[in-house]
């Protein structure tokens, strides 16, 4: 028998809510797995630090690039990605745009 039904890599929003989702059932067994930690960061906590997190290689950051995009004359693309819990959402400086309600209405 296997230790788990189901194994998820990251933690990040997708990752978190796919646990707790899963994991509600109780006959269902789920290993989360993150290789980063909490966002106990300052740069984190403060839109301000996204500027930090975000422009050089650190320990919350994978700072990763595409591979090269034809599209692009072969560049590689900056692509940002959080390294521990809340994923990439947690450092987007706090930035969040809500929708107007007349948007939906229509």
């Amino acid at each position: 028998m296997a230790l788990f039904d189901y194994i998820i890599v990251g933690a990040g929003t997708a990752g978190c809510v796919l646990a707790n989702r899963l994991s509600a059932d109780p006959n269902c067994r789920v290993l989360l797995v993150e290789a980063g930690g909490p966002d106990r960061s300052l740069n984190i906590r403060m839109p301000a630090g996204s500027k930090a997190l975000l422009s050089k290689p650190n320990p919350h950051n994978w700072f990763d690039f595409t591979e090269p995009q034809a599209h692009f004359g072969e560049r590689r693309i900056y692509w940002p990605a959080r390294r521990g819990w809340g994923g990439t959402s947690s450092i987007n400086g706090m930035a969040y745009v809500r929708g107007d309600p007349k948007d939906y209405d229509g």
